[in-house]
């Protein structure tokens, strides 16, 4: 293969030659391009030295590209337009909105999130903010590290050892329930302790399919054991219908506001809670780290070590 050294080739002179390739004329592209043709003349010279390679042929008052100069016209021709294309995509880039990609639970309730949106976006209105759902909160782990997404809504316990890659904000405490059959004999208890479920049999989501279930055995293993599986089902609602179909077997959910019905009961686990927050990269930009700080003020008291203190920023100081 001959060397060709590309700093000898200006994209000018390149934009220059598909142009007299197009227009079969040193004069007219020279018009076009408001040269004169011997300058035009000179840099179809230079190229066909460099390369040595015959470009044109003259025919009377036209030139006609021979074969070697088709193939030269139709790369370089599209090398053009692909940095035409370039710097208009960057220009349309530019005026495109700044955005956040946010990676939440697909059973994320929207109480829980649009508060912390609302408030950001009330402060940074040329900013813009997209959600990307999934059902595990291994899977939200995973596309925060691999740049899938810019932040995600989460539980500490699943990033709490990647204190040195991660950041987290704290948003809320949700309370975890022990729900079973209004037969079951734990019913009679108003509160439990996770202790007391350690030989009962749980009904659990699929794991591949929910956090949920990925919740229950980091809790029930934290607290030295691993919970008895009754079986898999794919949704919460088989998940309750069993419940309610067998006393012998119990469901251990978040579900905010499940109040007892007609054949189920939801009682409280004493101190068992799931601390749900943001979780972002330690080089993340300016603009996720306020997002990151338009959290609910109430839960600044309960904060994890290494949040930022607030920071009136401008957008446009924003990398």
């Amino acid at each position: 293969m001959k060397y060709y050294n590309l700093l000898d080739v200006k994209l000018q002179e390149l934009y220059v030659f598909t142009l007299v390739a197009q227009y079969q004329s040193v004069t007219k592209a020279a018009s076009f391009l408001y040269l004169t043709p011997s300058q035009v003349s000179k840099i179809i010279k230079k190229l066909k030295q460099l390369w040595g390679v015959q470009l044109f042929i003259r025919e009377k008052n036209t030139l006609r590209l021979t074969p070697a100069g088709k193939h030269a016209a139709r790369g370089f021709g599209q090398v053009i337009r692909n940095v035409e294309n370039t710097l208009d995509e960057t220009f349309h880039i530019q005026q495109v909105k700044p955005f956040i990609r946010i990676g939440c639970p697909t059973l994320c309730e929207p109480d829980e999130l649009m508060p912390v949106v609302k408030r950001f976006i009330e402060r940074y209105p040329e900013a813009s903010v997209s959600f990307e759902c999934t059902d595990t909160l291994s899977s939200l782990r995973e596309s925060l590290l691999n740049r899938h997404v810019d932040i995600i809504f989460t539980a500490w316990y699943e990033v709490e050892k990647l204190s040195d890659e991660l950041k987290w904000k704290f948003v809320e405490r949700d309370p975890l329930y022990i729900i079973m059959n209004q037969a079951h004999p734990l019913a009679s208890n108003q509160d439990i302790d996770l202790s007391e479920v350690q030989c009962e049999k749980f009904v659990l989501l699929n794991p591949a399919e929910s956090m949920n279930t990925e919740s229950v055995l980091h809790l029930c293993q934290k607290h030295g054991f691993t919970p008895q599986l009754s079986s898999y089902v794919p949704n919460i609602y088989s998940q309750l219908m069993s419940v309610y179909a067998d006393p012998g077997v119990i469901c251990l959910q978040s579900i905010k506001g499940l109040k007892s019905t007609s054949g189920l009961c939801c009682r409280r686990l004493t101190n068992m809670y799931c601390d749900m927050g943001f979780a972002y990269r330690k080089n993340s930009s300016r603009l996720i780290e306020e997002f990151a700080q338009c959290t609910d003020r109430k839960s600044e008291g309960t904060q994890r070590p290494g949040f930022l203190p607030d920071q009136p920023l401008r957008l446009e100081e924003i990398p």
